[in-house]
């Protein structure tokens, strides 16, 4: 039950593929109006740099190593300067909707002559921002997790992963079908996915999937044992 309620949240998400930047910026920035500077900026540091790299090149990953040799190119203290220039044109979080938030940030990088436009799904972000990033800033729930999509976490790596998988692949076949049957042409990309997603933790890997088609994951997942 747990697990349908986590998919059923997680299909409600508001981030647009290729623009998960935009998590990082509003999430960077009500931290770092909570005094959670640190992490603020750096979340509005990666939301920055790889926004502005999506804009030139739609689907651009930003890796730390980018960070760093950009720091490197630029200077610490002109990189930084830089970055504060971006993050004085975004309003704040207070009392905003995320809908309202992403509106005024567009506007205001418009004015500004920025090269970069922020997209949400706008029928899933009628939602404060407090409600959204609210809990990271108060007592035992302060503590650091990421929550998107297999897409939105591609190069990335992490201590310990829950990768919560579905009935069905996107509008694709059954994943039991794929497991038990094999691919039907053009879906060998949605098994590549879970790869993915399978291969970000260091540590830790849990794998929820629907109860009525355990069998067949632990199977497949036995058959092919990540080493």
């Amino acid at each position: 039950m747990g697990i349908t309620k986590a998919l059923d949240l997680h299909d409600q998400l508001p981030w647009e593929n290729q623009h998960y930047f935009v998590r990082e910026l509003v999430r960077g920035k009500y931290l770092l109006e909570n005094s959670d500077f640190k992490a603020g900026y750096k979340l509005l540091e990666r939301g920055l740099l790889e926004g502005l790299g999506n804009a030139k090149f739609p689907g651009y990953h930003l890796s730390q190593q980018t960070i760093n040799n950009a720091i490197e190119q630029l200077g610490f203290r002109e990189h930084r300067d830089y970055l504060f220039d971006l993050i004085r044109l975004l309003p704040a979080t207070t009392g905003l909707s995320l809908n309202s938030w992403v509106d005024q940030t567009n506007q205001a990088l418009k004015v500004a002559n920025k090269d970069l436009v922020l997209k949400v799904k706008k029928t899933r972000s009628n939602l404060r921002i407090t409600d959204i990033f609210g809990m990271e800033t108060h007592g035992s729930f302060n503590f650091p997790f990421t929550l998107g999509t297999i897409h939105s976490v591609k190069g990335k790596t992490f201590e310990a992963v829950l990768l919560m998988v579905g009935k069905k692949a996107g509008n694709k076949s059954n994943y039991t079908t794929m497991l038990v049957h094999g691919c039907k042409e053009g879906e060998q990309e949605e098994l590549r996915n879970i790869y993915v997603g399978i291969t970000r933790p260091r540590k830790v890997l849990i794998l929820a999937v629907p109860n009525e088609y355990l069998g067949a994951w632990k199977t497949f997942m036995t058959q092919r044992a990540v080493k």
